[in-house]
Order: structure tokens, then C-alpha cells, then sequence
């Protein structure tokens, strides 16, 4: 049951605001196909009124879950741990984003999942030495808003609207 609500999710997003563009006018010609050889005769031009703009939103299942269950592992296990990881990957994802202008906020590294773990460790060995082990429930939560904050939330200011892609998206790039 959980793998068909995650299914479902995923084809939701939810929308916090919409980032938009100064209103535009654009001139527009249309030529008749036969003669755009001659490039002699086309149609009037005519003016169209566009307004660009994109939401900026959260996938229930890529987003909205993973951040509560992030959130439940507070309760759950070391929250010091957990802010010190989240800490870290929020800084080195932060310096490991750029903003592809059209497509999405692209992390350049494949391997940023080992950030989370090191981090982890580092985290547990510090904050709770001796404590049983609950490294793995400080790298998903750590990771996951460390991700969030440093590689989305601190990037919404170098999204231009006129260039965004909908809806705005994170993506791997190898």
C-alpha cells in the first residue's frame, strides 16, 4: 500500500508561489509555407501579449514525505547530530548546485549521497559517542534537509522566470 501511495505522489506537486516576468509584447510574422523560399510575401504581423512565469512547487512523494519523515527522525534519534549533518550538506550542496537556466537546479556531482553518509558518521562519532547506532536515520534526515535547504531554497534567488522551466525541478548531472 505505501509503494502505491508513493506512485500516486509522485505525480503531484504541490505549488508554494509563482515567479513571473515583466508583461511583453512580441511581433510575430507569418509566412505562407510555399513561399518562405522567397522570403518576398509573408502575412502581417501581428502582436501577442505573454506574461512568462513559473511555480515553484514540491513533489508529495520527491519532496513533501521524505521532509516528514525527516522531521519524525528528531524524536527518533540525536537532533544535534541531525542539525550538524544537515549543516554540512546544506553548505557542500550549496557550492555543488547550479541553476541550468530552462531545465531545472542541477547538482554537478552523482556521488552526493556519500556527503550525507560521511557526514553522518562524523556527526554520531562527535555528538554521541557510545550511543547505539543510528547513523543511517541521521545521513536520511541530515541528507534530505541538507539537500533541501542548500541546494533549493538558498538557489529560489537565481531563478529567473523567463527562463524557468515548469515546474522547477532538481536534477543529478554527471
Amino acid at each position: 500500500m505505501p509503494l502505491i501511495a508513493a506512485l500516486c505522489g509522485s505525480f503531484i506537486n504541490l505549488p508554494f508561489f509563482i515567479l513571473t516576468a515583466c508583461l511583453s509584447e512580441r511581433r510575430i510574422n507569418f509566412e505562407l509555407f510555399p513561399l518562405w523560399l522567397l522570403k518576398s510575401w509573408c502575412l502581417p504581423a501581428y502582436r501577442t501579449r505573454n506574461q512568462p512565469y513559473s511555480y515553484v512547487g514540491i513533489n508529495v512523494s520527491g519532496g513533501l514525505i521524505p521532509i516528514i519523515l525527516a522531521l519524525y527522525q528528531f524524536q527518533r534519534t540525536q537532533p544535534l547530530a541531525i542539525l550538524l549533518v544537515t549543516a554540512i550538506v546544506g553548505v557542500l550542496n550549496y557550492f555543488l548546485v547550479k541553476v541550468i537556466p530552462g531545465r531545472a537546479i542541477v547538482i554537478r556531482e552523482s556521488r552526493f549521497w556519500l556527503i550525507a553518509s560521511v557526514a553522518a558518521l562524523l556527526a554520531m562519532a562527535v555528538v554521541a559517542p557510545g550511543v547505539n547506532r543510528t547513523d543511517v536515520s541521521v545521513a536520511f534526515a541530515g541528507g534530505v534537509l541538507g539537500t533541501t535547504i542548500g541546494a533549493d531554497l538558498l538557489h529560489i534567488k537565481d531563478v529567473r522566470p523567463e527562463t524557468a522551466a515548469t515546474p522547477l525541478s532538481l536534477e543529478v548531472q554527471d
